[in-house]
Formats: C-alpha cells, structure tokens, sequence
C-alpha cells in the first residue's frame, strides 16, 4: 500500500512548524483565528481544514508571513512528499481504510524542507 496524507494534514503541520518556529503556543493562534484551542490543534492534525479566512486571520493577525507563503510552504512540502512516493490526496476520504504517514514523519519532512 502507497503512504498516503491529505492536503489539509500538509498545511496544518506547516502551520504548525511557524507557530513553533516563532516560540507560540496554540492559544494566540486559535483566538486570532476565532476557534477555541481544540478546534485550532484539529486544524494543524489536519482532522479539520483550515479555511482560507482563517489562514489570513492567523497569519496577519499574529505578524507571521503573507498567508500566501504558507501555502508556497505547504506546496513544497507536497511536492517533496510526492518525490518521496507519498501520496497527498485533496481531502481526508471518509475510511480510514488507507495507510497514513504518521504524524512525527510529516513534521520531519515538514522540517527539512526549511533547511
């Protein structure tokens, strides 16, 4: 079976590998964006997308980069998943019938694509 992610999982630890980046915790980011902590730590798992308004709202809002170079970043990283032979679907398909890249595998590859 082919590794398998989702998009949102990508850009949800990108945005997770900048919160860390810049020493913040989950808290500023989930009021700037206007969810509760738990709604914003499902965001970066990628159990819930990140809209684009709220990917403006944390990116202006807490001085980070334009949010279009978090989706630059995010892009990077599917491409270096796919040079990988990961495969990096739209969106979460409704079974879990597939086999997921582990979380802590993702981070590190979101990690050195920033090297």
């Amino acid at each position: 079976m082919t590794p398998t992610t989702a998009y949102p999982e990508v850009l949800g630890r990108v945005f997770a590998f900048h919160r860390k980046r810049l020493a913040l915790n989950q808290d500023p980011v989930a009021q700037a964006i206007g969810v509760s902590q738990s709604a914003y730590s499902r965001m970066e798992r990628g159990e819930t997308p990140i809209t684009t308004l709220q990917l403006r709202k944390a990116a202006r809002g807490l001085g980070w980069v334009e949010p279009s170079r978090l989706l630059e970043d995010a892009e990077k990283v599917a491409k270096r998943l796919s040079d990988l032979k990961v495969r990096v679907l739209d969106e979460r398909p409704p079974n879990g019938l597939m086999l997921w890249l582990a979380l802590d595998t993702l981070d590190e590859i979101v990690s050195e694509s920033f090297r």
